[in-house]
């Protein structure tokens, strides 16, 4: 029995870590419409290796949700 659940908590992580990814691109900004889709793209197609590279390079490139909308704004003021 205790094989079969680490095996299914080993196969069920990968799943879960990508599904966070997908959901973190989705609800935050990104400095283009066009890199936001470019990552959500990445993460569902590629599931393990793209939610790996999202943690590594997309994450920290995200914006907090609701500031592209403003920068953008605030640049057409100026």
């Amino acid at each position: 029995m205790l094989p079969t659940l680490l095996l299914a908590f080993g196969l069920m992580l990968p799943i879960l870590f990508n599904l966070w990814s997908i959901r973190h691109a989705f609800k935050h900004d990104f400095p283009s419409e066009k890199e936001k889709k470019i990552w959500i793209r990445l993460a569902t197609f590629l599931p393990v290796v793209g939610g790996l590279v999202y943690l590594l390079w997309g994450r920290p490139r995200a914006l907090p949700p609701g500031t592209a909308g403003s920068r953008l704004s605030r640049r057409d003021d100026a």
